[in-house]
């Protein structure tokens, strides 16, 4: 009998996901987190999120900011696209905020009391990586267009 090979994950956990419940349009709730946060969350190319079921891509929209001071980059993703929910188990979630780099919990938790506070967030809960098995691959899709992005960039200035 055939040996079945297993690949292994090699990116690692984001820093923290932040779930966050909104009727807010995507536009709106970035201009109002950039207010709340000091951010400069930018819209950028769709985040392709790869469906085992249809054995296709399904697009997401993406805003991207590095943080300097926190040395962390900050993206904020839609959990719907028209289609389906980017992750089903979390359907009633309208948007993540993802944070990866060196963030420490206090600022972490001072981010999600200052999302609770905008006006139309109905909920800005931290999302546990190790209860929600989507967040792997996800995480990697992101990881990987958000490299793309920046070598575009690059590619760009030099």
């Amino acid at each position: 009998m055939a040996k079945k090979i297993r690949l292994e994950v090699a990116s690692g956990e984001a820093n923290a996901i932040v779930g966050i419940a909104t009727q807010l349009r995507d536009y709106r709730l970035v201009h109002f987190i950039n207010k709340s946060l000091n951010t400069d969350l930018a819209n950028v190319e769709n985040l392709p999120v790869y469906n085992v079921k249809t054995d296709s891509f399904s697009y997401f929209t993406l805003f991207h900011y590095h943080h300097p001071d926190l040395r962390t980059d900050i993206c904020l993703v839609s959990n719907t696209n028209g289609i389906g929910p980017m992750v089903a188990s979390l359907k009633q979630i309208n948007f993540f905020l993802i944070l990866q780099g060196a963030a420490y919990r206090h600022h972490i938790d001072e981010m999600i009391s200052l999302i609770r506070k905008i006006q139309g967030v109905q909920a800005a809960i931290s999302i546990n990586q190790s209860t929600t098995k989507d967040f792997g691959p996800i995480l990697e899709d992101l990881e990987l267009h958000i490299l793309e992005l920046k070598q575009k960039e690059d590619g760009r200035k030099g």
